[in-house]
């Protein structure tokens, strides 16, 4: 089959992006399942691996780390531009005024946001092809994968109780895992891992460790 290349633009950023689809049938990968049993251990940002060709301790979406940095700075920028700009919406003490506000958004703003729109595009997606690689790894270690069954969305809820630090007295802080969630996605490697091992004929096995003990 002959391929067919379609130009797809976005016209309402300054920097239109160019999409390149290409027709066609995909290569065949011809992957193939290891021998043996693979236990897996995840956490918020880690994952150890036990098998009988190989045990390690891997890091979930390593990249993504870096790019948050990017995001972070990025973000301060675009604070920084829209105080300028509306000192009239802020309080003395920072904070914005309530009620219906008037907001004027510079060039700069609004660059910064395009810039932040594409980096947060650019992190699903390297999040994504990080943990489809290290998917494919674990499948020559073995054909059959135990995992403990892990509650991420209960991990990313902040605390109820207000508790106060015994050596400096101050209250603790009520946040617990929600950003190393969001940008680590262990939920989604595990969901790509058992997509990808039911598919090639594999058993992922969920392990209940209250049902355990």
């Amino acid at each position: 089959m002959i391929p067919f290349i379609y130009l797809v633009t976005d016209l309402s950023e300054r920097e239109s992006p160019l999409q390149f689809v290409i027709c066609g049938y995909p290569p065949s990968k011809n992957r193939t399942l290891g021998k043996g049993n693979v236990g897996l251990d995840i956490g918020t940002a880690s994952l150890a691996v036990s098998s009988l060709a190989k045990v390690s301790l891997m890091n979930l979406a390593e990249q993504v780390k870096e790019m948050s940095n990017e995001i972070r700075l990025i973000q301060r920028k675009m604070d920084r531009s829209k105080r300028a700009m509306n000192p009239n919406n802020y309080q003395t003490d920072g904070t914005i005024k309530k009620g219906r506000k008037t907001w004027n958004d510079p060039n700069r703003y609004q660059l910064l946001r395009s810039r932040l729109k594409e980096l947060h595009r650019k992190q699903a997606a390297v999040g994504k092809l990080s943990h489809r690689t290290l998917a494919n790894l674990l499948l020559t270690l073995g054909a059959t994968l135990y995992t403990e069954t892990m509650n991420f969305k209960a991990l990313q809820k902040r605390k109820k109780e207000t508790e106060i630090s015994e050596k400096t007295g101050k209250f603790k802080r009520k946040k617990r895992f929600g950003k190393t969630l969001g940008h680590r996605a262990p939920a989604m490697f595990i969901t790509i891992l058992e997509e990808k091992v039911k598919r090639h004929g594999g058993s992922f096995i969920r392990v209940n460790t209250m049902e355990m003990k």
